[in-house]
């Protein structure tokens, strides 16, 4: 049993969250400290979707995919009321981003690699069928429409949900109480100077990961890059979702039915630091200049209704160097004594990331 071994989460996101959840119900004692509420950071800043990161694909990181994928099916299968499996539209233009026959092995891929877990068959519409006509896209140059299936998410209610199910497992959850340090000894150090003793202490803070341990004085082989994703709140009824390919630069973008309206998103700009990440009028005109270019009805600035952003942690190792486009999203999990250090990671892939944290744990109190 391991009810007398104490765990100590710091940051209340959805991987510190469901890190606890995992510990919690392997019966060990588990307090999580969140410097603000939990799910009231990054967590609550993403585009609203589980998947498993199609436009990975073409960077090769097939097992990350194929790990998301299986992600999504365990939330299908624990929160269904929260999540809603959807028909994905991509239109292809020639001239534009991947051909047509790329992006259509792409999807299949995507598909294939979900297995038994696969939510339906991707399809290749061409472009004079009506169905296309009654997407609002424009014709001209369209080479066709590939579809895939994905789900999406109430990111709200299925956060508060973690939170209950980790609350009633056990978990003490601690908001508004910052750590200021942790130690390789297991120890943390709140604000004010108390410290809290555990057997062992993970470090799940998100983008701040590397922020505490500096702070701990606390080496470690991982760095992190900040990117901003910034969305659009559109003030326009949607129904369909849809990924563009951006003319710009090559990048997908999402176009989501959003509480009757339309979310718009997302960017990916380098942040010097994790903090206040905000939307910039640079990025809203990319959104909407983007959208304007498949779309029939046209967009702009005064449909707004709001703007969020969050902050993507990519690891890297002290000398890597990579482009935010082409960076995985995989986390990576470090261990310095008693000390856990979880690096990057994203809301799908939550589940799988504290099943690795939680064997990580046992071998280390054994």
């Amino acid at each position: 049993m391991n009810s007398n071994k104490k765990i100590t989460v710091i940051g209340g996101g959805i991987n510190g969250l469901c890190i606890a959840w995992k510990l919690a119900r392997a019966s060990f004692d588990v307090e999580l400290y969140e410097a603000d509420k939990v799910l009231a950071k990054t967590s609550s800043s993403s585009s609203k979707m589980l998947h498993g990161g199609i436009r990975y694909l073409e960077n090769f990181q097939f097992s990350a995919v194929r790990e998301a994928l299986y992600d999504r099916a365990e939330w299908l299968e624990i929160a269904p009321q929260y999540v809603t499996i959807k028909e994905f539209f991509v239109p292809v233009y020639k001239g534009v981003g991947r051909p047509l026959w790329k992006m259509f092995l792409g999807v299949k891929l995507y598909q294939l690699l979900a297995g038994t877990k696969s939510l339906g068959k991707s399809r290749l519409i061409p472009p004079q069928k009506q169905e296309v006509y009654d997407l609002g896209i424009k014709n001209n140059r369209l080479a066709g429409v590939v579809t895939y299936f994905d789900v999406q998410m109430d990111e709200h209610a299925l956060g508060k949900y973690v939170a209950e199910k980790a609350s009633v497992a056990g978990v003490s959850i601690y908001e508004n109480n910052p750590v200021e340090q942790v130690s390789l000894d297991g120890t943390a150090k709140k604000m004010a100077g108390n410290i809290v003793r555990a057997d062992i202490c993970i470090n799940a803070t998100g983008p701040w990961v590397r922020n505490l341990l500096d702070a701990s004085d606390v080496p470690t082989k991982f760095d992190m890059e900040y990117i901003r994703g910034s969305h659009l709140v559109i003030n326009k009824d949607w129904y369909n979702p849809f990924l563009l390919q951006a003319t710009s630069d090559n990048r997908v973008i999402f176009a989501l039915p959003y509480k009757g309206k339309m979310l718009l998103g997302t960017t990916e700009v380098i942040q010097s630091s994790p903090d206040n990440p905000k939307c910039s009028n640079e990025e809203a005109s990319y959104l909407i200049e983007e959208f304007n270019a498949v779309f029939i009805d046209q967009i702009s600035t005064s449909d707004i209704i709001e703007t969020f952003s969050g902050i993507r942690p990519i690891v890297k190792t002290i000398a890597s160097k990579s482009f935010p486009s082409d960076a995985s999203r995989e986390a990576a999990i470090e261990t310095i004594g008693r000390l856990i250090n979880v690096w990057g990671g994203k809301w799908t892939s939550a589940l799988s990331l504290s099943n690795k944290v939680l064997a990580l744990v046992c071998d280390k109190v054994e």
